[in-house]
């Protein structure tokens, strides 16, 4: 196969470029001599890594391939190409709750890159499902995005206009279920930022509390 992925990656179409790249990350979980093949595909060019990106994002929530994966999409939520930032992403379609246990330092250092934004739309539907246990994740990825795109999320010609109602959840979810009132302050806090910009979602549920 290693004649195959090496053509591929030296092919001159992107479609070719970026599926010989898939190859060669996937080859390297079994085959330690198809490492410098997948070595190459995550420093080539922008749909190499892409291709790079989808392998590693997939694959992040299984154990055997946990740190190889965890290690390359760390090296590209960096990463100049949005395309590849937002692919970094998808590994939180893949991943359980049970998952954060291991992957929390992981999440944490996305939260903080310039994958967020592009990628948040994954990492939102994710954390609806830890919110409830994970109070200071939720609460830290909420505000991140919020001081990333401000008045943004308003953008109803955006994906946003979708997220928005999702975002609003999880300082809802945290302010329900924590017990510690500086927690619930702090959920508090960040549902007042949401009010104040505006979104329609955050005054819904300001009004569903006032008719209890």
């Amino acid at each position: 196969m290693r004649p195959f992925i090496e053509a591929l990656l030296g092919a001159e179409d992107d479609a070719s470029r970026q599926a010989g790249a898939r190859l060669a990350c996937l080859a390297a979980f079994e085959q330690g001599e198809a490492r410098t093949m997948a070595e190459r595909a995550l420093t080539g060019d922008t749909v190499m890594r892409r291709g790079a990106a989808e392998v590693y994002a997939r694959n992040l929530e299984f154990s055997q391939a946990r740190e190889t994966c965890e290690a390359s999409l760390r090296r590209l939520l960096d990463d100049p190409d949005e395309k590849v930032r937002g692919q970094v992403g998808t590994c939180f379609n893949h991943l359980r709750p049970e998952h954060l246990t291991d992957l929390r330092p992981f999440v944490e250092a996305f939260i903080a890159s310039p994958s967020l934004v592009p990628g948040s739309e994954h990492l939102i539907h994710y954390l609806k499902s830890v919110a409830c246990d994970d109070y200071e994740l939720a609460l830290m990825a909420t505000s991140r995005i919020l001081d990333a795109v401000g008045d943004q999320v308003l953008d109803m010609s955006t994906h946003w206009a979708v997220l928005e109602a999702d975002l609003v959840q999880l300082p809802l979810a945290v302010y329900n279920h924590a017990s510690d009132a500086d927690v619930q302050a702090r959920a508090m806090d960040v549902f007042e930022r949401l009010l104040l910009l505006g979104t329609r979602s955050a005054h819904e549920a300001l009004a569903d509390w006032d008719r209890r």
